[in-house]
């Protein structure tokens, strides 16, 4: 009996010392399953947090490039009415310069058609009066004499020429002027192209070049606009060269036809006082 109770009281320790290591095994698992669980939990909500920033991130890049963009177009809208506005202003301005030259063009139009019809009144009137004295002469040289009243209407033939010598001086200075005026006219705008329309047209060009990738078809259009202008001004410069190229050579005939009808008054009245 007692080797028994002393056997069974020397397997107690072994029981106790299995239990404890047991226990402590289990522990040692519960602790490595919360640690497990802590490192799951933690890995999840830097997941989540990392997923919420990258959001975050995306959508104040969103944000920043729909408010660049905004402002882009808000400037490219601001920029386009500026040389919208720039241009048409010019625009207008040309056209008023344009309406004041046809109109200041017209009446020196006008003025040469008057002339002219001046000039052919007085051609004709030189014609009449030149064969008046013609016929005078040939009375004269068919009569024995001069009488009274021829040599009195001799002296007021020779006074209608000499007027219509001074009328015709005068008329001719007058289309003298006005051709100089046309000229001078001429020149001022064309000087005032050179100065002001092309380095404005240039820089406007410039300015549009710029923005070439949204203004492609505007600076086509203004360029097409400002060439239309430009190839009426040219147009309109020539016909006035011609008319006034054309105005001078009948003045010249015309004065031609004079000087030679004033050398045959100037006969007549030569005749008449020898």
């Amino acid at each position: 009996m007692f080797s028994i109770r002393n056997s069974k009281a020397d397997n107690s320790p072994l029981r106790d010392e299995a239990t404890t290591g047991n226990h402590g095994l289990l522990q040692v698992m519960e602790h490595l399953a919360a640690l497990e669980r802590a490192v799951y939990d933690e890995t999840e909500r830097r997941m989540s947090s990392q997923e919420q920033i990258r959001e975050q991130v995306d959508s104040k890049i969103r944000a920043a490039v729909e408010r660049l963009a905004d402002a882009t177009e808000t400037e490219m809208a601001r920029m386009y009415r500026r040389l919208d506005s720039d241009v048409s202003n010019r625009l207008d301005g040309f056209s008023s310069g344009l309406v004041a030259l046809s109109s200041a063009l017209t009446k020196l139009n006008r003025q040469m058609e008057l002339i002219s019809v001046e000039l052919r009144e007085t051609r004709d009137r030189l014609i009449r009066i030149e064969k008046k004295g013609s016929s005078d002469i040939l009375s004269v040289q068919s009569s024995s004499g001069i009488s009274v009243a021829g040599a009195s209407e001799m002296s007021k033939l020779h006074e209608i020429v000499q007027n219509d010598l001074k009328n015709g001086t005068r008329i001719n200075e007058l289309n003298d002027l006005v051709t100089r005026k046309v000229m001078s006219r001429i020149e001022s705008i064309e000087e005032w192209l050179k100065t002001n329309l092309t380095p404005e047209v240039l820089r406007l060009k410039e300015s549009i070049k710029a923005e070439q990738i949204l203004r492609e078809d505007h600076d086509r259009e203004i360029m097409q606009i400002v060439g239309q202008y430009t190839d009426i001004m040219r147009r309109h410069f020539d016909s006035l060269t011609d008319s006034t190229e054309r105005d001078s050579t009948q003045v010249v005939s015309r004065g031609d036809a004079k000087e030679s009808g004033i050398g045959r008054m100037r006969l007549i009245s030569h005749l008449i006082d020898n």
